[in-house]
């Protein structure tokens, strides 16, 4: 079986704290021959996450 992995998100440091690494995706994995596209649910929660996602200052 050959898997194909497909990721989708952002990877970010903080504006005030470099220190500060965020990394959010989401993670499809299918059969290379026989891709299934992502649950339209799930795909809707994902896409919330990543658009509500927001810094607030540092301590």
């Amino acid at each position: 079986m050959v898997y194909e992995y497909v990721n989708r998100g952002f990877l970010c440091r903080h504006p005030q704290d470099k220190s500060i690494v965020l990394h959010g995706y989401i993670n499809e994995t299918n059969y290379r021959n026989n891709p299934r596209p992502l649950d339209p649910e799930t795909e809707k929660q994902a896409d919330k996450f990543f658009e509500d996602t927001a810094f607030t200052p540092t301590r």
